[in-house]
């Protein structure tokens, strides 16, 4: 039984070819940069450990400075006596406002 070669056949090997040539690429690039050495870190007053942390570092005038706060800027849209506040007042659009009790 002889196969013909149809359009559809090659357009899948081909597909198939340039889609295992691409890995390829991909994979080659990857080994080689992984093949690379790591950047060099510039010396500095730190070690690789916890004690030259706790040692060296000191921590920095602006956060030392730092004034850390709450502030709202209007009435809490909920309240618990009910749907009387100004979140209500403000969507009630002149309609009475209704409460489940």
């Amino acid at each position: 039984m002889r196969q013909s070669f149809t359009r559809r056949h090659f357009m899948k090997v081909t597909a198939a070819a340039a889609a295992a040539a691409s890995a390829a690429n991909v994979m080659r690039a990857y080994a080689q940069r992984a093949a690379q050495p790591a950047h060099e870190i510039a010396p500095g007053p730190f070690k690789g450990t916890w004690e030259s942390l706790v040692a060296n570092y000191q921590t920095p005038d602006w956060f030392r400075d730092a004034k850390f706060g709450i502030w709202p800027i209007g009435p809490p849209n909920a309240s618990p006596s009910g749907a009387t506040g100004t979140h209500a007042k403000c969507t009630s659009r002149g309609r009475p406002i209704t409460t489940i009790t």
